[in-house]
């Protein structure tokens, strides 16, 4: 039911100049039509410019507007002395930023036991092509040998295992 519909408020906080033509470090946008007269009073978006934002910036947002100009936590931890209603949003910042490292050192360990899975298969792949070329030159000489013990000529060895003249010699 459209008259059960609730204003949509988007707010857009950039840490870069998004709107060159603006000077103004917070702007409203709103649908209307191109003779200017607005669709609907629905939707809304707010977008804050931070490298706009004056540093003497004094008014009732000015430590908000701090607070998300902030680069590291010291800085926040700093503003919340200054002003302890922004507290919560500070120690909120903090368990972010833990659980961000948290979440980074479980990709890591993880990233690290996939390498660990591929190496061991590569190596066990590694292993087995090793172990296949040995098992075929230890089964060409048997057939080298059994085929010498059967007076078969040398060629013909050569010819079924693929071993030199030479090799065939020191059976």
């Amino acid at each position: 039911e459209y008259e059960e519909l609730h204003q949509v408020i988007s707010i857009i906080i950039c840490d870069h100049v998004l709107l060159d033509d603006e000077e103004s470090y917070i702007n409203e946008y709103e649908l209307r039509n191109g003779r200017n007269h607005r669709f609907t009073d629905l939707l809304k978006v707010i977008i804050l410019e931070l490298p706009k934002v004056p540093e003497t910036e004094d008014s009732p947002v000015s430590p908000w507007l701090r607070f998300f100009k902030c680069k590291k936590l010291e800085e926040c931890e700093v503003l919340a002395k200054k002003h302890p209603e922004k507290k919560e949003a500070v120690l909120l910042v903090k368990k972010l930023s833990w659980w961000e490292e948290r979440r980074m050192n479980k990709e890591q360990l993880s990233l690290w036991a996939a390498d660990e899975r591929i190496m061991k298969k590569e190596a066990r792949a590694a292993g087995l092509a090793e172990g296949l070329v040995e098992g075929r030159a230890e089964a060409h000489t048997e057939i080298a040998r059994k085929m010498k013990q059967a007076e078969r000529p040398a060629g013909e060895i050569t010819e079924f295992t693929g071993l030199s003249a030479e090799e065939i010699g020191k059976l």
